[in-house]
């Protein structure tokens, strides 16, 4: 008797009638002290030269998003490797989690939070930004959300110590997501990624 393939939820896979996911995989950056566990079936992904999230334009910014600022930056995907391409500016592409570790130069939260995107002097089209706050496992990180008629870019700022962490994803409506979910689920696992940073 033939048993009936499992339907199984993205990225869950269905193998002798059950559904099965790969494990997790826990991320941890030791040397700017901070843990993420991120889903299996993701991977890292090289941005290439000239996709540093700098604000070239706007040297003397404050903070400065310039190159001596940038101490680190990791971006992972859920697309295999035949699907993922590399951005056209300086945001990871739609549905990737950019994580970035900057010198916090002195300032808060709230004011990394106006430079960019919601600061931005590129133009980014007609965009209104939300600001709110967000505490995760004890840390509060100001959190903003751009938002455009067919996409919304969502950013946290972490203050800790001398680095400010940012983790910044983008939803669009123009790119699909990956495994073929819904809009809204692949969102909600990218927000699932970001409340399991703990700052150690």
């Amino acid at each position: 008797m033939t048993q009936p393939p499992a339907i199984c939820a993205p990225p869950g896979f269905g193998a002798n009638g059950r559904c099965l996911s790969l494990l997790p995989n826990l991320f941890r950056n030791e040397a700017y002290r901070y843990n993420l566990t991120i889903p299996g079936g993701w991977r890292e992904v090289q941005m290439p030269v000239g996709t540093e999230p700098f604000v070239r334009d706007q040297p003397s910014g404050d903070p400065s998003l310039s190159a001596p600022f940038l101490l680190d930056r990791h971006v992972f995907t859920a697309r295999s490797a035949q699907e993922w391409g590399p951005p056209a500016g300086n945001l990871a592409p739609p549905w990737d989690l950019d994580i970035q570790v900057w010198n916090r130069q002195g300032r808060t939260a709230l004011e990394w939070s106006r430079a960019f995107p919601c600061g931005a002097p590129v133009a980014l089209g007609d965009t209104r930004c939300v600001r709110s706050e967000e505490t995760i496992h004890g840390t509060t990180a100001t959190v903003t959300t751009v938002f455009s008629f067919r996409w919304h870019i969502t950013s946290y700022y972490f203050e800790w110590g001398d680095e400010m962490v940012i983790l910044r994803y983008m939803y669009s409506e123009m790119s699909r997501p990956p495994f073929d979910v819904l809009p809204g689920v692949a969102e909600e696992a990218l927000h699932q990624i970001v409340r399991s940073i703990g700052l150690v």
